[in-house]
Parts: structure tokens; sequence; C-alpha cells
């Protein structure tokens, strides 16, 4: 392999690491709220009579 082949890579740091877990766990958090609230307005279009 010749040395202008090799590409430099990035480590993220410990810090890098915790921004991301938090991104991804806020994103989940929000795709959950979403299904939820749908969830529930199907279960009250069911359940509740129209007025």
């Amino acid at each position: 392999m010749r040395s202008v082949d090799l590409e430099s890579i990035h480590v993220p740091s410990e810090e890098d690491e915790t921004v991301r877990d938090y991104l991804r766990s806020r994103d989940s958090l929000r795709l959950d709220l979403g299904r939820n609230r749908q969830r529930l307005m199907k279960f009250l279009l069911r359940t509740c009579p129209k007025t």
C-alpha cells in the first residue's frame, strides 16, 4: 500500500460521543412522541362518540 492511498480518520473524543448519544436519544424520543400522539388520536377517534 502506498502512502498516497492512506486517508486520515477522526477518532471522536468522549465529549463528541456524549453529544452524539444525546442527539440520538433526543431524536428517538421525538419519534416516539409522534407515534404515541398518533396512537392516542386513533384511539380517541375509535372510542369517543362524535358530538
